[in-house]
């Protein structure tokens, strides 16, 4: 049962991440309700995806990342395309990451200077990704209850605000959809983790099915409840910020600040603040395992102890060399996920068993990765 929950901690903090903070300002222009009805049906993208890799995982025998799997039941050049698209994907959110974790440890420390700050998310991330498997799992799974924790303090804090939002917006347009879609699939991206949770639960498929379903359910109702709470109080705070929001003219720094500017009292600004550190700690938590799994399956075992350090040493660098576009990265991450989220493990599955392949569960979601593919191009 610890393992289980643990697996089920796991899926949902890797899923509530930087995507979190970024939804309310991708959703704004579309409303509450169709953010919803596209969340729920990404829940379920996200969950049947997650069990395509699972099953993919339980023929092939071995706990097995989407890169391993298309070599053994693809061969060599489909290995390669999803290898590149999986490590630039992860490589690039670990980056972003990082570089968020490292300027709201700036922020609270008032260091006023980005490399102490660097240093610093350094020796934190090179820390948890450098942790035993047993001590992670306990780790990760205190992270993400303080993560729930201050999510529904701040939640709760917000529904009193006295203007009260519309549910629909009347006003908006393909394109808006277009710019909320890739976001919100890049806010599900648990599929790196799944060789992760067969191993820690063993292969039991029951467990892992019910770790992936509560594990995916869970962000969903977040996200539903988060992107309500955070605009309701952004549209009372100040009108004319709201409507910035809707010009996309907020960033998501200007966004937890004002939030936290607004905050009654002393302790919900803490609240907002370890909420925004501990979000973007959890997913890149995620992120890194996934990476580092895969990355031990293709160098030699004398190596392992070098790769957490060769992970979090790019995004040290790519911080330091790149200026952080946080909402172009997420959405350009929905578009790159497509290839080893849906269409690899689909097109694997395929050559195993057309007849599995072939369901209506399975062409939805590769429908929806077409349609997140045209969000990048349309948006």
């Amino acid at each position: 049962m610890t393992k289980l929950l643990g697996a089920i901690f796991l899926v949902s903090g890797t899923a509530i991440g930087a995507g979190l903070i970024a939804l309310p300002l991708a959703s704004a222009n579309i409303g509450i309700l169709m953010s919803s009805v596209i969340i729920l049906f990404s829940f379920f993208v996200a969950y049947q995806t997650s069990s395509i890799t699972n099953r993919l995982i339980e023929k092939s025998g071995s706990c097995c990342s989407i890169v391993e799997l298309s070599k053994k039941f693809a061969g060599r050049p489909t290995m390669y395309i999803t290898m590149a698209s999986f490590y630039i994907l992860s490589l690039s959110l670990l980056s972003v990451y990082f570089a968020g974790t490292s300027s709201i440890l700036d922020y609270f420390f008032h260091l006023n200077n980005n490399n102490i700050s660097l240093v610093l998310c350094f020796v934190l991330f090179l820390f948890l990704f450098a942790l035993k498997s047993n001590l992670f799992n306990k780790v990760n799974a205190g992270l993400f209850l303080i993560l729930l924790l201050v999510i529904s303090l701040v939640i709760s804090s917000t529904f009193n605000a006295e203007k009260t939002l519309a549910i629909q917006s009347s006003t908006f347009t393909c394109k808006d959809i277009f710019y909320f879609l890739p976001v919100i699939f890049t806010s599900f991206g648990v599929q790196n983790i799944c060789p992760y949770v067969c191993e820690i639960l063993e292969m039991d498929t029951a467990k892992i099915k019910k770790a992936f379903l509560i594990g995916t359910l869970i962000p969903a109702i977040i996200y539903i409840l988060w992107i309500y709470a955070t605009l309701q109080s952004a549209y009372s705070i100040d009108i004319s910020f709201f409507e910035r929001i809707l010009n996309h003219q907020v960033d998501v720094g200007e966004l937890i600040g004002r939030l936290c500017e607004s905050a009654r009292s002393e302790f919900i600004n803490i609240f907002f603040k370890v909420l925004s550190l501990s979000a973007i700690i959890t997913s890149a938590v995620g992120i890194g395992i996934g990476l580092i799994c895969s990355i031990k399956e293709n160098i030699k075992p004398r190596f392992n102890r070098l790769i957490p350090l060769l992970v979090v040493l790019v995004p040290v660098f790519v911080t330091l060399l790149i200026p952080n576009a946080f909402m172009n990265v997420l959405s350009f991450g929905g578009a790159i996920a497509t290839t080893f989220v849906i269409f690899t493990p689909f097109y694997l599955i395929f050559r195993i068993n057309r007849n599995e392949a072939i369901s209506i569960k399975n062409l939805i979601c590769v429908v929806f990765g077409v349609i997140i593919m045209l969000s990048e191009v349309f948006r």
